[in-house]
């Protein structure tokens, strides 16, 4: 029985320090002693494999280029390369480190109108988001009306629609976003005018 090459990876991945949701490449290198690597790697977070690719041979090293998932969350990630052999080249691992911070997400403010008559009960649509493709917030929101708190939300699907209270004069609508996990708190606002 031929005995197999060894093989050494290595794992690098850029930015090695990013915010929840922002996509992050990394690049496998494996390199065979006296062969050409050829087959799988897997990419892990301790013992979730993040995903899966198959390496790109040029003599005797392969690479593979890949986007890690942006749903990796808050805090310092342990990345491993792993390469799982083949019939002529040995299994090796390499590692790498990451860290997530939370993300500072967007607020827009809608309303079924910004401008209304005394009396009037405006909608009011609050959308929370974080970076194109990342999980979107989840948690809650408290709205002000000229700074007396008039209700809070859950986000669903990082929305959530509130009915404002009759509306007596014009004010300031805020608000105020109350952070997660994975997302900052954040704050926004918009003028109502009462005519």
């Amino acid at each position: 029985m031929i005995a197999r090459s060894a093989s050494a990876t290595s794992l690098v991945v850029k930015p090695t320090s990013t915010t929840f949701g922002t996509p992050v490449k990394a690049t496998v290198t494996v390199v065979g002693t006296t062969s050409a690597p050829r087959g799988k790697v897997e990419i892990r977070d301790g013992k979730t494999v993040l995903l899966t690719t198959v390496l790109s041979t040029a003599g005797t090293k392969g690479t593979a280029k890949v986007t890690l998932p942006s749903s990796l969350t808050v805090g310092k990630h342990t990345l491993t390369a792993v390469y799982l052999g083949s019939a002529t080249v040995a299994p090796s691992s390499g590692t790498a480190v990451l860290k997530v911070a939370k993300a500072t997400p967007t607020i827009k403010l809608s309303a079924s109108a910004w401008s209304v008559k005394k009396g009037t009960r405006a909608v009011l649509t609050v959308k929370v988001a974080g970076e194109s493709g990342a999980p979107k917030p989840s948690g809650k929101v408290t709205v002000k009306v000229g700074g007396e708190t008039v209700a809070t939300g859950s986000l669903s699907g990082g929305t959530v629609t509130i009915t404002l209270p009759k509306a007596k004069k014009s004010a300031t609508v805020t608000v105020t976003y109350a952070g997660s996990s994975s997302y900052t708190p954040a704050k926004a606002s918009h003028k109502l005018t009462v005519r």
